[in-house]
């Protein structure tokens, strides 16, 4: 069975493609001036938004972008891998984790009552549509 890699800024487009890592790096750098190297990443693992990333990715994102270009919504799948998001669908996984991550530093920084039951009732909101689209 092949597999397919995808090289992409976190939260952003996808750079480039290939049946390796090695390939989809040398694909972005086509894109990326000056080229830069990526993390690989094998599954889900923290990431910094806007940063580059190497990881596994479906055969259909794979092939969408390879026809249609990088500019596209995608999202982890349960395997960790990068998988094509309809166009209504929800939030990217990143987005939402990068959502709930600066909510909690908010917390952090023990904010009034009304401001702390605010930001709780978003944090639920952003959890809530974690486990809609990724529970298990």
């Amino acid at each position: 069975m092949e597999q397919y890699f995808c090289l992409y800024q976190s939260g952003q487009m996808i750079y480039g493609i290939g049946t390796t890592p090695e390939a989809a790096q040398e694909d972005a750098n086509e894109w990326l001036q000056p080229p830069r190297l990526a993390q690989a990443l094998e599954s889900y693992q923290g990431e910094i938004a806007g940063a580059l990333y190497i990881r596994p990715c479906t055969a259909a994102l794979y092939h969408h972008v390879r026809t249609e270009g990088g500019h596209v919504h995608y999202a982890l799948n349960n395997d960790g891998s990068l998988d094509l998001v309809a166009a209504a669908g929800s939030p990217p996984l990143v987005a939402l984790v990068a959502q709930r991550d600066a909510l909690i530093d908010a917390l952090g920084a023990r904010p009034d009552a009304a401001t702390r039951q605010r930001i709780l009732a978003q944090l639920r909101e952003v959890l809530n549509a974690i486990e809609r689209r990724y529970g298990r």
